[in-house]
């Protein structure tokens, strides 16, 4: 569930590209390190990155939207 503050951070990455550097950049790594840990083993970011890449269009990974992860 994405709740309200999440949603306009991520409008304002994706559709208005307007975002403070630094809220950007806590943004990317709460999104890659929930527990801040300051660790996100490499599994764990390709899989996160192809299912940004794929959304909610597709239910499963295919060649397209790993590739796509893997050029992001």
């Amino acid at each position: 569930m994405v709740d309200w503050n999440t949603y306009l951070q991520l409008y304002c990455i994706f559709e208005a590209g307007q975002i403070e550097k630094s809220s950007l950049i806590r943004f990317w790594i709460k999104f890659f390190d929930q527990s801040l840990s300051g660790k996100c083993p490499k599994e764990e970011y390709m899989t996160l990155l192809e299912e940004l890449v794929r959304g909610k269009s597709l239910p499963k990974p295919n060649p397209t939207t790993r590739l796509f992860a893997t050029m992001f």
